[in-house]
């Protein structure tokens, strides 16, 4: 099964922290599209990033550079990492983008 949803650009995770709520609550489970277009991604986008010091995460983006060259974003709870701290993000960093979540009962 997992090895369907890879060939088809799918990849499942699932959230163990708060920084997304209240729209992704921890222990969500989260289907990604890896086979996305940069340039396509727009403001509101839901994507997961691979940051230097973070290393996995899932953030919102919130301003988009001209031509889509650099990215930033935001968590969507107080206890995310700030814009400030996670600083610009390069298109190559964003992994994947958000397809579906589901949320734990």
């Amino acid at each position: 099964m997992l090895s369907v949803l890879s060939a088809l650009g799918l990849q499942i995770n699932k959230v163990t922290g708060n920084s997304m709520l209240p729209v992704i609550p921890a222990n969500s489970y989260i289907l990604f599209y890896t086979q996305f277009r940069h340039h396509k991604l727009k403001v509101g986008d839901i994507v997961r990033v691979n940051h230097p010091l973070y290393g996995n995460i899932i953030k919102q983006i919130c301003q988009i550079e001209q031509n889509h060259s650099a990215f930033w974003l935001q968590g969507m709870n107080s206890e995310s990492v700030s814009i400030r701290e996670m600083g610009v993000i390069k298109p190559e960093q964003i992994s994947a983008k958000l397809l579906l979540s589901i949320k734990p009962k």
